[in-house]
């Protein structure tokens, strides 16, 4: 009975760390659009604080659209995962306005 619950409790671990690696396959493809993005602006002249602010913000969403537009049938693999659309972009949201809450706070010191 005990070697059930052990295999039982190293599958769960298992199968998490597979989730999260997925996750963290999901965040660096969409982050990639918004790299690229804030680098277009930054090209412009905005400062390093409009780029992590853009970076949280408006290069989030704009990096989903277009992920939408040209990986989606790539949403399939991450339902397959345990996934839902929702739930993986809202975690990438929340997660790229933490960054950005964090880079603007380190930028503000040190200006």
């Amino acid at each position: 009975m005990l070697s059930r619950q052990i295999a039982y409790i190293v599958h769960e671990i298992s199968s998490n760390n597979n989730m999260t690696r997925l996750f963290w396959q999901y965040y660096y493809d969409v982050t990639k659009f918004n790299v690229l993005f804030c680098a277009f602006f930054y090209a412009f002249g905005i400062t390093y604080i409009e780029a992590a602010i853009i970076f949280g913000t408006f290069g989030t969403l704009t990096s989903l659209l277009v992920y939408s537009y040209f990986y989606n049938v790539q949403y399939y693999f991450y339902i397959n995962g345990g996934f839902t659309k929702r739930a993986i972009q809202t975690r990438l949201i929340a997660i790229n306005l933490i960054v950005s809450i964090l880079i603007i706070g380190l930028l503000w010191i040190n200006s």
